[in-house]
């Protein structure tokens, strides 16, 4: 499946603690949206944390450079981005 760019803003539902959507924006590039994405890891913001790394999730093996950052992201304060994280991973690992 071929990577899609994603707008950085997404709905997080309160009390579920999930993106709960993403969307595609085909006015940015897949440069330029992992680019933004990776900065966004270290965001003081843990939404802003979860919508990169589930952004570096969906660009599956194309974000496969920055594998370290989101395995450092496993122990964010945040379970959420906890979670997310590994969930990035696995599809970078697993995607052909």
């Amino acid at each position: 499946m071929p990577f899609k760019p994603i707008v950085f803003s997404a709905l997080v539902l309160a009390g579920c603690g999930g993106v709960a959507a993403v969307k595609p924006d085909p006015s940015m590039d897949q440069s330029k949206q992992l680019e933004q994405a990776v900065k966004n890891l270290s965001s003081e913001d843990a939404s802003q944390r979860g919508i990169a790394v589930a952004t570096l999730g969906a660009a599956g093996p194309a974000a496969k450079d920055h594998l370290a950052d989101l395995k450092k992201l496993e122990s964010d304060s945040d379970a959420n981005v906890r979670n997310l994280a590994k969930d990035a991973i696995k599809k970078i690992e697993t995607a052909n």
